[in-house]
């Protein structure tokens, strides 16, 4: 399966801007609620409310969004390391 693509918006300046209408078509397709977002990235729920409506702007920021919603990179479900031959 390919990976999902993001849509920066580029403006001016070169610094990419993720709209607050794809943040919550994000959220709906992965079933994420305000409460549960706002507990991922430990924010407030008036924060991400907040970014809904207006978006976020900046490389990290939208990385880091995208990343709590879609449950990826620094967000993502932490795994017992396994080892294939562990010592007894």
């Amino acid at each position: 399966m390919p990976a999902e693509q993001v849509p920066f918006v580029p403006i001016a300046g070169g610094n990419p801007r993720l709209p607050g209408r794809y943040i919550v078509k994000l959220m709906r397709k992965h079933k994420v609620t305000i409460k549960v977002l706002a507990q991922r990235m430990n924010i407030t729920q008036k924060r991400v409310r907040q970014v809904r409506g207006q978006g976020v702007s900046g490389n990290c920021m939208c990385l880091d969004w995208f990343e709590a919603i879609t449950l990826t990179g620094l967000f993502s479900p932490k795994k017992e390391p396994t080892c294939p031959n562990p010592v007894s």
